[in-house]
């Protein structure tokens, strides 16, 4: 979609996924901006998918997702929300907190969403 001139930049969104994220939390998160950006006919909401080491994932269903980056490429983000599911509390990848607190320590606003 192209930009207006005269409009803000898009504000723009990571989804970080780890293993097992639950699929109806990330559709029920995903579609309203998708149509959002529709409806308005222009970019507000701009959103990469991101996994820790940039590898495709499987949601908890198995639907697989291909990612845009992995943790270690440089993108900018204004919002970052980490997916999860069943089981995330026995993810323990220390780079996965290290990146949040990067991105926290440049204000970056951080968020949670499960099932």
């Amino acid at each position: 979609m192209s930009a207006d001139p005269g409009s803000p930049a898009a504000l723009r969104l990571g989804f970080l996924l780890v293993p097992t994220f639950a699929i109806l939390p990330y559709a029920a998160t995903v579609e309203p901006l998708r149509a959002a950006n529709l409806l308005m006919r222009r970019t507000l909401f701009d959103w990469r998918h991101l996994t820790v080491d940039g590898a495709p994932i499987e949601s908890s269903n198995g639907l697989r997702i291909e990612p845009d980056a992995g943790l270690g490429d440089t993108l900018d983000y204004d919002v970052v929300f980490v997916f999860a599911g069943t089981g995330v509390e026995r993810v323990e990848d220390e780079r996965i907190i290290d990146w949040l607190r990067r991105l926290a320590a440049r204000k970056v606003k951080l968020g949670g969403i499960s099932g």
